[in-house]
């Protein structure tokens, strides 16, 4: 993941650009193909922006890029549980960002998408108290330990967040909105 720049008509737009590792199998080329083409159709303020992608040098997907005091929501709240007692504010603080989270969701599940890995790591909160919805499960190390390795279908190997992941999903593979519903109240 790195940082540039897009020229759109006459301004020039931050991004974060997210790129597909060169030595990358098929499936995961078609599955960062399939996300990019998902992605670039969502439009909801509550979700991360997707520009586009570029093919050359390599498949990379162009997101909106917030600003650098932008942090996951599980950081904002282990900086508040260190400096902060529990307060009034940071109630209602919590409330608004739930409210902003169900709203992400709600869209999603009016489209039939399922995030499949809703955390408090995959929401980013702005500088003005937005959160962004995104997931960088598919490139982001930092968490491995949050997730075990399944098998499905003919011997296919894939990550779950088993922490927060719904039975339904951890025994039979299977995600509906209520999946991320469970996911989001566990979290």
């Amino acid at each position: 993941i790195c940082q540039g720049e897009l020229q759109i008509n006459q301004s020039v737009v931050p991004v974060t650009i997210r790129r597909l590792l060169s030595n990358a199998s098929v499936q995961s080329k078609i599955s960062f193909f399939n996300e990019i083409s998902l992605l670039t159709s969502l439009c909801h303020p509550n979700i991360i922006h997707a520009y586009g992608f570029c093919s050359e040098p390599t498949m990379s997907l162009l997101t909106e890029s917030l600003d650098l005091t932008s942090i996951d929501l599980y950081q904002y709240l282990q900086h508040y549980k260190q400096e902060q007692q529990m307060s009034d504010s940071l109630y209602a603080t919590a409330i608004y960002f739930g409210s902003q989270i169900a709203s992400a969701l709600a869209y999603l599940e009016s489209l039939h998408i399922y995030h499949r890995d809703i955390a408090a790591r995959n929401c980013l909160v702005t500088l003005d108290l937005t959160i962004k919805l995104h997931d960088l499960a598919m490139c982001n190390e930092v968490y491995t330990d949050d997730y075990i390795l399944v098998t499905v279908g003919n011997d296919i190997e894939t990550r779950r967040p088993i922490r927060w992941c719904a039975w339904e999903t951890i025994c039979l593979n299977r995600f509906t909105s209520k999946s991320d519903v469970f996911s989001f109240g566990v979290f």
